[in-house]
């Protein structure tokens, strides 16, 4: 009916725009890991340049200027191929920041024009690893990373144009069904403007017999058509079925890596929530419970130092907060939250399952007066150190700021420098 055909066409106008929105957040989720992705190659290929091209020659210009471009197009800044990497972390303009402005605005247009600057960038610094050659002095260690950089951009290429593809597709798809919804409303309005006329006929001029055969065609003529309506449904049920069931042959990971081991055999019945392989990411993780008490203390791109128990304490991981989960887990009747670090570079030595310590640097003092925290006395809420003068002891205020992790603390006030204090009595 023509009403029918109306609410057909609402219908797959708003399906369409929820369709194709909900490809845009995809995609904006995507270019968001890929931006991050994109940085930090950059600075491990600047940990690289410094490392083995410092001394001039026609490698270490032609890294310098693919970098150049690499940096302006990703993160915005110019004549930046010779910058380090502190320097570099801090950046945000160029199409990282068209990125983190499209996932404010949620804007389709600024999308689509994100897309356009991070594919741009990623063929920049792809570019940018190609000019590294690998040279003599290379260790095994740091060509296994160059390599691992270069399959991490090419896949997240790869991601970002998968991504702008299902957009375009799914526009296409769109309009195909709109311009199908419109063609049923127009044939709905053409048929009832006939049946109009034809009535308009036979109650002109038809005797009643005939008037009651054609009402009688025309509700075996609506009958049908709501029979094959019911028809189509029932078919359209049936595909989102199969679909479903095809989907649910398919196991589908949620991180890119490689398949170390699969554990059912061919034939065997999987139960929910079974683990069913082990997949080995390119860049290695850590993932720590934080407590509520210290969550509040840290925050992504902190940098963090890790020892592993496998191996001495001195020697030490540099890692940063790449995630931190919003929802809260409760472990022990006490809520956490799940932190994921990343390490800074691909050490083969770090093994999946090992136990890992982990210190984040928070806060920095430089230049600043510090005590061992055993020098700190307290009583009513203030504190207090023993000074040496000459020989008799003399109580001093003090107020402390940041303290460490290997038992220090910071002294904002109430002490200067050459103050001799008691730090412990034997």
């Amino acid at each position: 009916s023509l009403t029918d055909a109306k609410e057909e066409l609402e219908t797959t106008k708003k399906r369409a725009n929820s369709n194709l929105q909900s490809k845009y957040i995809n995609a904006l989720s995507a270019a968001q890991k890929a931006a991050s992705v994109a940085k930090n190659v950059i600075i491990t290929a600047t940990e690289i340049q410094y490392k083995y091209f410092t001394q001039g020659g026609q490698d270490g210009s032609d890294i310098g200027a693919a970098k150049r471009d690499a940096v302006r197009s990703l993160l915005g800044a110019k004549n930046a191929g010779w910058w380090r990497e502190e320097s570099l972390s801090t950046l945000t303009g160029g199409a990282f920041g068209e990125v983190q402005k499209a996932i404010e605005t949620q804007n389709q247009q600024d999308i689509d024009q994100a897309l356009d600057d991070l594919i741009s960038s990623l063929q920049d610094v792809s570019n940018m690893l190609e000019k590294i050659p690998i040279i003599n002095d290379f260790s095994s260690q740091d060509k296994s990373t160059l390599a691992n950089e270069k399959n991490k951009v090419k896949s997240q290429i790869e991601i970002i144009l998968n991504k702008k593809d299902a957009i375009s597709s799914q526009k296409a798809t769109n309009k195909s069904n709109i311009v199908a919804a419109k063609t049923k409303l127009t044939q709905a309005e053409n048929k009832l403007q006939s049946a109009r006329e034809n009535l308009s006929v036979l109650l002109a001029g038809a005797s009643k017999e005939k008037i009651e055969a054609k009402e009688k065609q025309i509700s075996e003529a609506e009958a049908a058509i709501e029979s094959q309506r019911s028809a189509i449904q029932q078919a359209s049920a049936n595909v989102n079925r199969i679909r479903n069931q095809i989907d649910e042959t398919i196991v589908k990971s949620p991180i890119d890596g490689l398949v170390a081991k699969i554990y059912p055999e061919k034939g065997e019945t999987v139960n929910p929530n079974q683990n069913i392989a082990t997949i080995i990411t390119p860049t290695k993780q850590v993932e720590a419970d934080v407590s509520e008490l210290d969550i509040s203390e840290i925050k992504e791109r902190d940098k963090a130092s890790i020892t592993l128990d496998a191996f001495d304490n001195n020697t030490t991981f540099k890692a940063e907060i790449v995630s931190i989960d919003s929802a809260e887990t409760i472990i022990n009747n006490v809520p956490t939250y799940e932190v994921e670090f990343q390490f800074r570079k691909n050490y083969e030595q770090v093994k999946p399952g090992m136990t890992a310590n982990i210190n984040v640097v928070t806060s920095r003092a430089t230049s600043t007066l510090y005590l061992p925290t055993t020098a700190i006395q307290g009583e009513n809420g203030n504190q207090f150190v023993y000074v040496l003068e000459g020989k008799e002891t003399s109580q001093k205020s003090v107020e402390t700021g940041l303290n460490s992790t290997d038992g220090k603390v910071e002294i904002t006030s109430g002490l200067k420098e050459g103050d001799i204090v008691v730090t412990g009595v034997k």
